[in-house]
């Protein structure tokens, strides 16, 4: 078979879909994060939930797939993940109430839980992996082309 850019001609055929995918997900996303922002869903809670579920899922794929290839953890990249994550905290104060509510006022509503759950397991997980591996066979050139849709 001729080879597409790194890849094969066939996996270059299920990478142009799987690109087109992505937006209409992403789309999904869009609307349904309006949705549940305008029921009150706390900006914080959402993007940490979101995020902290993605982790879940991408994290023992990433795990099982890249055991053998992924560079140690040295105390140089450890320190610079401790820094980076230092860049983007907010300083609350738990003696206060706005501090407690931050912290403590996560009861979603089944709108918000399923904002939360679509952006965790659909935008980021599935999106995540399926633009790593269109990356990995188009390259990283044709990932641009997609942004309208």
């Amino acid at each position: 078979m001729a080879r597409t850019n790194g890849g094969f001609e066939r996996e270059a055929w299920k990478a142009n879909p799987s690109m087109a995918l992505v937006q209409f997900v992403n789309g999904g996303y869009h609307v349904i994060t309006k949705v549940a922002l305008n029921t009150g869903i706390n900006q914080l809670v959402f993007c940490v939930s979101r995020d902290l579920l993605a982790l879940s899922i991408l994290a023992p794929i990433a795990y099982v797939t890249e055991r053998r290839i992924r560079p140690p953890m040295t105390k140089r990249v450890l320190l610079s993940f401790f820094f980076l994550g230092l860049t983007g905290t907010e300083r609350v104060n738990l003696l206060k109430t706005e501090g407690q509510t931050k912290v403590g006022d996560w009861h979603l509503k089944r709108s918000e839980l399923f904002a939360v759950v679509y952006a965790g397991v659909a935008t980021s997980a599935l999106n995540y992996g399926l633009v790593s591996w269109s990356n990995k066979i188009l390259g990283p050139a044709y990932e641009p082309d997609y942004l309208p849709l």
